[in-house]
């Protein structure tokens, strides 16, 4: 992304100087107003691809939770296309919404406030992994690539705790959710998507 912004960068800088108003032109824009319009437009294309990544993310995890079914719920209390339990749910707020309601009445829980909620859930597992897992990034612990987003989706997976066992112990202590996927398995398949 760096490489592609640096290109961009040099495109608009040359398209400047081609058209750059002479001194005799009334209106002149000073450099640091080039920079800052810059400044504006890499932000924004920033924040366009961190969308992307986002919604890329949040496909990916759908995807591989409830295979994208809003309305699904498992025998272990987890529910809805992010498969959200309860006691997540309270620690961002969600008091109202239980497993037992979701059972008899999957509208409690729509598909928009489940996004919603799941946002807050990545959010709040961003700042812990901020915390304690930055120096992480980027190196490569038992064979897997630690990632953001990688780091995200095991968080969800197995929570905090399991993640920072799997770091701290190398990779050795390797936590299995009831259907025997692990916090390895979430690191390895989240590691190409690039959440910053």
């Amino acid at each position: 992304m760096k490489k592609s912004m640096i290109i961009l960068f040099c495109i608009l800088t040359s398209i400047n100087l081609l058209f750059a108003p002479t001194i005799q032109d009334t209106k002149y824009e000073r450099p640091n107003e080039v920079q800052q319009r810059f400044l504006e437009f890499y932000k924004q294309k920033q924040d366009e691809l961190r969308k992307e990544q986002i919604d890329l993310f949040l496909q990916k995890l759908g995807k591989l939770e409830s295979n994208n079914n809003w309305e699904i719920y498992n025998p272990y209390g987890y529910m809805g296309e992010w498969q959200l339990g309860e006691m997540a749910l309270k620690t961002i707020g969600y008091t109202n919404i239980s497993f037992k309601k979701f059972k008899s009445n999957p509208n409690i829980f729509p598909p928009e406030l489940q996004k919603e909620a799941v946002i807050k859930l990545i959010e709040y597992n961003e700042k812990y992994i901020n915390t304690y897992f930055s120096h992480y990034i980027g190196k490569t612990i038992n064979g897997v690539k630690i990632t953001k987003a990688g780091l995200l989706a095991a968080a969800h997976l197995g929570g905090n705790g399991s993640v920072k066992k799997f770091l701290s112990s190398n990779g050795k202590i390797n936590k299995k959710d009831a259907y025997n996927t692990s916090i390895k398995d979430y690191l390895q398949k989240f590691s190409e998507i690039n959440i910053t």
